[in-house]
């Protein structure tokens, strides 16, 4: 059984083959028995004990639903006679056939990225934590959402890959990554060159149709530029209305549209030039699909201190 399975996915990335080494078929301990029993991940309900009697107390693991039955005959004194493993090898290979071909494709959105912008590196972190390698599919954007880069790339055993995606599209303000694994994470780092500070996030799918940006105003070196970066993953055009905040009340209101794909991103002055950078608390965005993403950039003179961080969802609210 073992040869066959392991022979059909050997080569497959997205299949981990674990064998386990049982050791022996006679007068094992109970502890054995519980060994293999916790690290098998093929697990049945089904536990014969020693005059053939079924037990479903024993371990009560939950079925995998596979084409499998373990059971172990236990004598008199509590000791693990003879384990058997019952298989049919071509309904666990077509069950785990049917298994990799429901999952779910991933799709991460990168919100913003510095393209045009010399003097900022967008450095993309990705971390495998598992211990066999994975693929995922990056695409660049420009401004007006014209494909400038698109390419698979592996990822080894427990590693951490850094890329610098200016190396791939110097133009790039956004991107898209897609996976099948819940093994890789993602990590955007955007670092001013001249300073050598850095800001750096974990990149998560969370579509919203409300967002709130708040921005730092306790650093030592005050922000003297706060802005906003939005993206409208959906497929239609989305109606925003932005709000600036300051000491707790509504200082502004102004209405934008943003097309499906498109990006809304620059200085607060850009849609509320009256108010000044020292007065603005928070920028909400309310649109009318659930297709929102963004994140807060701001710093401060030197860019010595950078305070970029995703954009909050506005749990209260429903277009």
């Amino acid at each position: 059984m073992q040869t066959s399975i392991v022979k059909e996915f050997k080569d497959n990335p997205d299949v981990e083959i674990f064998t386990y080494n049982q050791g022996g078929r006679f007068n094992e301990t109970e502890e054995w028995m519980k060994t293999v029993w916790q690290n098998y991940y093929l697990a049945s309900p089904l536990i014969h004990d020693a005059l053939g009697g079924i037990s479903t107390t024993y371990f009560n693991q939950a079925d995998t639903d596979l084409p499998f039955e373990r059971n172990f005959i236990i004598d008199a004194d509590g000791r693990c006679a003879s384990p058997y493993f019952g298989y049919q090898p071509q309904k666990v290979i077509a069950h785990i056939y049917a298994l990799l071909a429901a999952r779910e494709t991933r799709k991460i959105t990168i919100p913003h990225l510095t393209g045009g912008a010399e003097a900022w590196k967008d450095i993309l972190n990705i971390d495998n934590l598992s211990g066999i390698a994975h693929q995922y599919s990056l695409t660049l954007q420009d401004i007006n959402g014209a494909l400038l880069y698109q390419g698979t790339h592996s990822v080894a055993p427990y590693e951490c890959l850094s890329l610098d995606l200016k190396n791939f599209s110097s133009d790039a303000v956004g991107g898209t990554i897609e996976c099948t694994t819940s093994a890789l994470a993602f990590r955007i780092l955007y670092q001013y060159q001249s300073s050598g500070e850095s800001a750096e996030f974990q990149l998560l799918n969370n579509n919203a149709s409300g967002l709130v940006f708040n921005f730092n105003n306790t650093l030592a070196d005050p922000l003297i530029w706060k802005g906003i970066a939005v993206v409208n993953t959906g497929t239609e055009t989305s109606t925003l209305i932005l709000e600036a905040y300051g000491e707790g009340r509504l200082l502004a209101t102004t209405t934008v549209t943003l097309a499906a794909g498109d990006r809304l991103v620059g200085l607060h002055s850009n849609w509320f030039p009256e108010i000044p950078t020292n007065e603005l608390e928070r920028i909400v965005v309310h649109g009318n699909h659930s297709s929102l993403q963004g994140i807060t950039i701001s710093g401060d003179a030197e860019n010595s201190s950078l305070a970029f961080a995703p954009a909050l969802s506005r749990p209260d609210y429903t277009p």
